[in-house]
């Protein structure tokens, strides 16, 4: 029994790890980029008359992809809080906090299978599909010189394995798949609205890229901005349905995820 308990212990620290990680590397991230991008600013002449750069910089808060950040940092936060409760509950033992903890874990299950994940996979599919198919259309040669697009590639790509590696770790719960469809069909709706409003009454897209693009290409894009999501959707309970099982079979992974 007492070995059960160290095994345990060391598993929940291993994830306590894991979560504390994330949540610190990725502000830490996030600032560096922003001082990097502030001194480019500052030093470089004449780059804020750039229309790429003035376009972005006005448009910034319109950014699918930050929206998407946003979420992802809520989710990975939920879970360090969660710990943080965890913890609490233990030391003053505190049972009354457990119902806070449940909704938490109620609450990060629900934005994993409703936006983080779809919405990830997606943002990093079209993203890397872009940059390989010409990446003068989403990241220009320019900017290399000026800031590292290290932390830009992250922002895209790692969510992804995290997500995962979250759903396997650190999920506890299994939202309805009407209810979650719901919310990500909302939120599609949502910015599809604010998307093509921006489009009616600027005359342009609120991505550069697709002005460059054929009509044709345009639609496909779209197309697969507004349905690989709910594809995408379907997946993640596949993917943990799979893991689910695989706790199961593998004693590291129940104590992992205990």
């Amino acid at each position: 029994m007492l070995g059960l308990r160290s095994h345990q212990y060391n598993g929940t620290y291993i994830r306590r790890c894991i979560h504390t990680f994330v949540v610190v590397a990725i502000p830490i991230t996030m600032i560096w980029f922003m001082i990097r991008c502030i001194q480019a600013v500052m030093t470089i002449p004449n780059i804020t008359e750039m229309p790429f750069i003035v376009h972005g910089l006005q448009n910034l808060h319109l950014f699918f992809s930050f929206w998407v950040s946003g979420l992802q940092y809520l989710y990975f936060s939920t879970y360090s809080v969660i710990d943080l409760l965890e913890i609490l509950s233990d030391k003053w033992n505190r049972k009354d906090l457990h119902r806070y903890i449940d909704w938490m874990h109620s609450t990060a299950s629900y934005l994993l299978f409703t936006l983080v994940f779809p919405l990830s996979v997606m943002v990093g599919v079209l993203f890397w599909s872009m940059y390989y198919w010409d990446r003068t259309y989403i990241y220009p040669y320019l900017l290399d010189d000026w800031v590292s697009p290290i932390p830009n590639h992250v922002m895209h790509t790692f969510p992804i394995p995290l997500s995962v590696l979250y759903m396997l770790i650190s999920n506890k719960k299994e939202p309805s798949k009407l209810l979650t469809l719901s919310g990500l069909v909302f939120f599609l709706a949502f910015y599809s609205y604010l998307f093509f409003d921006f489009k009616m009454t600027r005359g342009k897209w609120i991505y550069l890229c697709l002005e460059q693009l054929t009509p044709n290409q345009v639609q496909w894009v779209l197309a697969f901005a507004a349905f690989s999501p709910i594809l995408f959707h379907y997946l993640g309970y596949k993917i943990y349905e799979s893991f689910k099982n695989l706790r199961q079979n593998v004693p590291f992974l129940r104590l992992l995820a205990c």
